[in-house]
Formats: C-alpha cells, sequence, structure tokens
C-alpha cells in the first residue's frame, strides 16, 4: 500500500510540474522534459515568432535548429520533381522538428515550414544532440516521439491512399484547430491541397462544399470551423486515430 501512494504522489507531482512548465513553454514536449535536460537546455532556448511559409529547412540539408512550436504549425512536405509538394506530418504544440538529423546528423530528406504563423522555441541540433548523447532519459523521450509521430505518418499515406478528399480535408481542418486551439485559422487553398495531396480545383470544390453546408467559412486566407460537430461527421476514421495519437504525445513523461 506505501508503494502504491508513493508511486501515486510522484504521479501527481509530475503531473503538477508539467502544468509549471506548460505554462511556461505551451509545447507539451519541452514541459515533459526532467530537471536536469530542461537545466541543461535553458540557456540555448530561444522565442521566435514564425511567419506563414517561413522555410525552416530544406530537403537535403542539416537543419541548423530544431523548433518545439507554441502557436504555430510547422509542416514537413515530400517533394516531387514536378515540384508538387506534399505533407508527410506536421507539428503543433505536442511536439518538435527535426529530431532525425539531431540523432543522426544527416540531412533532411523533406522540407520544414510553417503552416499557420504563431510561436515557437527554437534550439540549436548541437546543443541538443549535446544533451541526448549525455541523457539517457530525455534519448529514451525522443524515441517515444519519434515512435508515435511515425504511426501519425503512416496513418497520413493510408488516408490519403483510400479516402475521399472531403473527408481528408475534414480531418485536417479540425487536427489544425486542435493544435492552434482558435476558431480562425490561417489557411490558404494552397496549403490545403499540400495537407491533402489534392489539386487546387478539387480543394476549391470540398471547401465550397464545407462552406455551403454551413461547416466553415473561408475568405482571404482564412478559415473559420463553424460547425464542429458537423465537420467531425464528415471526417475519416483517421482523425479519431490522430486523437488518440496525440493524447499519446501530450502524456510522454
Amino acid at each position: 500500500m506505501d508503494i502504491y501512494y508513493a508511486r501515486r504522489e510522484r504521479q501527481n507531482f509530475q503531473a503538477r510540474i508539467w502544468k509549471v512548465q506548460f505554462l511556461m513553454f505551451r509545447n507539451a514536449f519541452l514541459s515533459a522534459l526532467g530537471p536536469a535536460d530542461l537545466a541543461a537546455l535553458m540557456p540555448a532556448l530561444r522565442e521566435v515568432v514564425l511567419g506563414v511559409g517561413q522555410v525552416l529547412c530544406e530537403a537535403e540539408e542539416l537543419p541548423e535548429f530544431t523548433y518545439f512550436p507554441s502557436s504555430a504549425v510547422i509542416s514537413v512536405v515530400t517533394l516531387l520533381q514536378d515540384g508538387r509538394a506534399f505533407e508527410v506530418s506536421s507539428v503543433g504544440y505536442e511536439g518538435v522538428t527535426g529530431l532525425f538529423p539531431a540523432l543522426t546528423g544527416l540531412p533532411a530528406q523533406t522540407r520544414t515550414f510553417v503552416q499557420i504563423p504563431g510561436t515557437a522555441f527554437r534550439l540549436a541540433v548541437a546543443d541538443l544532440r549535446a544533451q541526448l548523447e549525455a541523457s539517457p532519459g530525455l534519448e529514451t523521450q525522443v524515441l517515444a516521439y519519434l515512435q508515435i509521430s511515425a504511426a501519425l505518418a503512416e496513418r497520413s499515406i493510408a488516408c490519403n491512399a483510400v479516402h475521399p478528399l472531403s473527408a481528408r480535408l475534414a480531418r485536417w481542418l479540425l487536427i489544425s484547430q486542435d493544435r492552434v486551439n482558435q476558431p480562425i485559422m490561417a489557411l490558404t487553398q494552397d496549403y490545403m491541397c499540400v495537407m491533402t495531396g489534392a489539386l487546387r480545383a478539387s480543394i476549391s470544390l470540398a471547401a465550397s462544399a464545407f462552406k455551403r453546408d454551413g461547416l466553415i467559412a473561408y475568405k482571404r486566407g482564412q478559415v473559420e470551423l463553424l460547425d464542429r460537430a458537423g465537420l467531425e461527421g464528415r471526417a475519416c476514421e483517421c482523425y479519431r486515430g490522430d486523437q488518440q495519437d496525440m493524447a499519446r504525445l501530450l502524456d510522454i513523461p
């Protein structure tokens, strides 16, 4: 019984620490850092403002920084030879970009850019790699994050292959709003094309149908979700999986 209560108290203490650090960073990955890791990385962390469309790392480049979004949403895309870009993952307040290059020292194979403008904390890859070498606990946290992030990316591949565009678009609008926690988002049709892997004309038709049905309002590169429950009804099953994985990311110790 004493062991049970000791474990529960330790969990409660860790939860309180997480809440305090989340108020500081508004990023779940940073909020889950242990005291030693936080003390080591804190002097190198810098809060920055990210503008829409800003490229953080090009494909075949070694990123100089990792980014921990607070209010921004960052997109990771694969580029085709014809110039088209397809989103393979996106990162909001739950996570961090650039972890694979930080672990391997190899150039990125994708382009990373700002999908929704906002703030983030920036950390030099060299500083993160140095702390990873010194901290088994941080390495475990990084690997857990990468495993869940990979599941999100793999689901997106299956989603783009088998689900209709309207369901995919509803899914991405919902997950984007989950990340920014605001009813109005800065999203252009071009970015919706990247998010869903669809042509602009098809996106225009799908978004117009959502607007006609009173699910969203759209003008001048801004999307407002008017009927979230209705949009959830249009989304594919992948959105429920996204929610579960997001909860796991927020629960990484």
